[in-house]
């Protein structure tokens, strides 16, 4: 199941909603209001947006560090 992270993952789901015509399956807010982990289908596939903390973002640079030897960081999208 593919991926992406976000700094918005409601905006993520209605922009993916409207350009893509795609359909919703779920999204979680968090405490603050804020939407943590959203779900949506475009065609057969389902794309997900999960809650990303700050440190895992860096054990995900620290392991594609290790597999590629090189750094790379998540893209982050507006939002």
């Amino acid at each position: 199941m593919p991926w992406v992270v976000t700094d918005g993952t409601g905006a993520f789901l209605d922009f993916v909603a409207q350009a893509f015509d795609g359909e919703e399956l779920g999204r979680v807010a968090t405490e603050d209001g804020a939407i943590g982990h959203g779900e949506i289908r475009v065609g057969d596939t389902v794309v997900r947006d999960p809650v990303y903390a700050e440190g895992m973002r860096v054990a995900q640079a620290t392991l594609d560090a290790g597999l590629t030897g090189r750094s790379s960081t998540p893209v982050r999208t507006a939002g």
